[in-house]
């Protein structure tokens, strides 16, 4: 019975957790202040514990790895408490955006806009894409320039096709924010929005934005950014459709409402409107560095400018779309941020930041380091316990009562304190995932500074087979390997009493420190085997991608049967169509040619049924188009990308689902392996005589 009181803690903070979740508003600055200021007593209590009570101080050598990795363990800890308290108060500005926008659509305020889509090696067809989304904004008073830096003869003949202004320089210095200077002297707008090659803007990305401009402080708005490919780890794991964009959600739902409330928002570089006079006191867009945009934001500031966040969706873009892309991605912002040590616009220095702007900034730079803190950790960690030297001393009942309360607190309100946009297990496996890559930017970059240069993110990659990146995911391997053989000795250990007595520490904590030490190295490996998994890149086939949209559509098959279904999936390459159940359908061959009528676009397409599909009582079709004009392209992609409201918030797993997920992952892809692949081989028999009497291919 004594030993359940040890609980006592943890099911109190569990259950005190759960009332305030229940009993207060997910944006309620009180409930966020409540549970912050739980898990800040949490931590102190936890620390000062560790600190006084755990140190393992048996030999010098065991004294100096006991305070360092409590040392890494207390920055770990700390940190994210700055952005915690900062976070309770947030701004949301969908009701000021409602007031400015019927300004704009009164024509009581209509400023020219110039929108930018710098470009140096993208696909023609991301660039076609992005280029009829910005044309199609809603909005009288713009020009579109298409802004090439790669001087490609085929973008200026697209440009010409699409009807778009083309501009091209002789000289490339100082990647993209060269290129948007060389724009802005050729161009005149009042304002100047920016969107990347692979973004594209709804119709209402002006209209629920230019208002905010009658207001003469401000210098620069961005929009959230939403992302309408899948994200990488995700869709290697096979959770495509469960966790959505984890970090990139996490960003833009928790950190820029906070730093919106402080004046402190972070530019994107993407999906953004500045005002073209705030630009020039500060000489354009800044070169000094690889992040033009994040720099940029910090000399408006340093002019008193605000710099605001508007939390919608109002376009999207594509997320890297492989580990090597991801990771390149990240190298790149680790960079741009390490780089404000050695810059003129350096936020810690520059005139004119207040208080709280510097520690958010500070904060932000910070957070970048935990990633050496976690390498370090998965290094020294299992060593330990491999050479017989455990890093803390404590006993299984102190343990229990001053570290899982806070773990287990930590647990109940990360899903709500991030605004439901992704679970505190999740988060933790991307960290491990880009720990070292990460760690090895921010290194190199405070050894040799400005030695990158600036690398665009590859973007329109396909691949027709699965890929496993082990030669990137070599450090997290060997971090696996090292804590598997630190659980096994600690085994080994804990059950041959004759052993225990070769550890460096007191006997008296022996038997627990080999328990916790199994704890943690149990919780690890589990960790590193879903972010290892996550290197195992899946199949791309497929250029263009597909969205889940759901619209109906009339068919006519051979001039004369009309059927009537509606999509489930949706692209500029095809449909996927299910039908109501039982519904009758007559035989419907591969390669057959059908009519298509999109009811809600008024839209008629001829396509080519390339897919037949028996499921149940319901039959899929997958159908291609096989030539699209220029207007019948046009107003598909119209459709596709840029209807107000297209982009929606997504509803990612809590905790414990995300728990029961991962497990699921793992016990999927690696317990069961052996026996899935027997049941494909069945499978396909299967399949092969299905398709020998429907003549159909690819089932």
């Amino acid at each position: 019975m004594n030993d359940f009181l040890y609980l006592a803690p943890t099911v109190g903070v569990f259950v005190f957790g759960i009332i305030i979740l229940q009993f207060f508003d997910k944006k309620s600055p009180l409930g966020r202040g409540i549970l912050v200021s739980v898990f800040f007593l949490l931590t102190v209590r936890y620390l000062l514990w560790r600190g006084f009570y755990t140190l393992n101080l048996a030999t010098k050598l065991t004294t100096a790895i006991s305070l360092f990795i409590f040392i890494l363990e207390f920055i770990t800890l700390i940190v994210p408490h700055f952005e915690l308290f900062l976070g309770i108060k947030r701004n949301y500005r969908h009701q000021e955006a409602d007031f400015w926008e019927a300004t704009v659509k009164e024509n009581q305020y209509s400023p020219t806009v110039d929108i930018f889509i710098p470009t140096y090696n993208e696909s023609i067809a991301i660039l076609r894409r992005t280029i009829i989304g910005c044309q199609a904004i809603e909005y009288p008073h713009k020009k579109v320039y298409l802004l090439d830096d790669g001087n490609r003869k085929e973008v200026e003949e697209l440009a010409f096709q699409l009807g778009c202004n083309y501009i091209a320089r002789e000289e490339h210095q100082h990647a993209k924010a060269g290129n948007l200077n060389h724009a802005l002297k050729l161009t005149n707008g009042d304002l100047v929005t920016v969107f990347d090659a692979d973004f594209v803007p709804c119709k209402n990305f002006l209209t629920r934005t230019v208002g905010f401009f009658q207001k003469p402080e401000l210098g620069l708005l961005q929009t959230h950014q939403h992302y309408y490919n899948q994200d990488t780890v995700a869709r290697n794991l096979g959770l495509e459709n469960i966790l959505g964009h984890p970090t990139e959600e996490c960003s833009s739902r928790l950190n820029q409402p906070m730093r919106d409330y402080y004046n402190s928002v972070m530019c994107y570089g993407s999906s953004f409107i500045v005002r073209r006079s705030a630009l020039n006191e500060v000489n354009g867009f800044y070169t000094d560095s690889v992040a033009e945009d994040y720099f940029t934001t910090i000399l408006l500031l340093g002019k008193k400018y605000e710099v605001i966040y508007l939390t919608e969706r109002l376009s999207a873009g594509l997320v890297p779309e492989n580990i090597p892309a991801l990771f390149r991605q990240r190298m790149r912002w680790a960079q741009g941020t390490m780089e404000g040590f050695f810059v003129s616009a350096n936020p810690l220095t520059i005139k004119g930041l207040n208080f709280h702007q510097r520690i958010i900034y500070l904060t932000g730079v910070i957070h970048w380091f935990t990633s050496i803190s976690i390498l370090i950790s998965l290094v020294i960690f299992p060593l330990c316990f491999i050479f017989k030297m455990p890093p803390l001393v404590t006993n299984v009942h102190d343990w229990l009562s001053y570290f899982l309360p806070l773990m287990v607190f930590q647990f109940t309100i990360f899903y709500r304190i991030c605004d439901n946009s992704t679970a505190k297990i999740v988060a933790d496996i991307y960290s491990l995932i880009l720990a070292f890559p990460v760690s090895l930017a921010i290194i190199k970059t405070l050894v040799k500074p400005f030695s990158g240069g600036f690398k665009v993110t590859p973007k329109g990659i396909c691949t027709d087979k699965a890929i496993f990146r082990w030669n990137l995911a070599l450090p997290l391997i060997y971090a696996f390997i090292s804590t598997l053989s630190s659980l096994i000795i600690c085994i080994y250990l804990l059950f041959n009493s004759e052993s225990v007595n070769s550890l460096i520490v007191e006997l008296r904590f022996a038997y627990s420190s080999l328990e916790i030490g199994i704890f943690w190295n149990l919780y690890y490996l589990i960790l590193l085997t879903v972010a290892i998994l996550a290197f195992v890149e899946k199949p791309q086939k497929d250029f263009y991608p597909w969205l889940n949209i759901n619209t109906s559509i009339n068919i006519k098959i051979n001039n004369n049967i009309q059927l009537y279904g509606f999509s489930y999936s949706l692209s500029e390459k095809g449909v996927k169509i299910s039908f109501p159940d039982n519904y009758s359908l007559p035989l419907i061959k591969h390669d057959s040619t059908v009519e298509l009528h999109f009811n809600e676009l008024n839209l008629t397409l001829n396509g080519i049924v390339k897919d037949v599909n028996f499921r149940s009582r319901k039959v899929d079709l997958l159908i291609e188009y096989p030539q699209l004009n220029l207007s019948e392209y046009r107003t598909l992609v119209e459709f596709l990308f840029c209807s107000p409201h297209r982009w929606q918030t997504k509803i990612v797993p809590n905790e414990i689902q995300s728990i029961l997920i991962l497990l699921n992952v793992v016990k999927n892809k690696i317990l069961l392996f052996p026996f899935q692949k027997k049941q494909n081989k069945l499978g396909r028999y299967k399949h092969l005589s299905i398709k020998a009497e429907l003549d159909i291919i690819n089932y």
